[in-house]
């Protein structure tokens, strides 16, 4: 699995360069061509776990549902 490093790496930019390009920040155009191909290469996906652990932020509802087996058993 690569990370943003390795495509920083790989398309020889920052890294935070690659996170402006990521987060739709402006970035030239020669480097948009750079990270897009390291991207491509490297088979590249952000990891939604990583990502909420870094930002703390998830974009999850937890939902609690009580007696929800008791329910069930009583259905079958």
């Amino acid at each position: 699995m690569s990370t943003i490093k390795d495509v920083a790496r790989e398309a020889s930019v920052s890294i935070g360069t690659v996170s402006n390009y990521m987060n739709g920040i402006e970035v030239k155009e020669r480097n948009k061509t750079r990270i897009s191909e390291a991207i491509a290469k490297l088979n590249f996906t952000i990891n939604p776990i990583a990502k909420g652990l870094r930002t703390s932020k998830t974009n999850t509802i937890g939902v609690i549902i009580p007696g929800l087996q008791t329910f069930i058993q009583h259905r079958l």
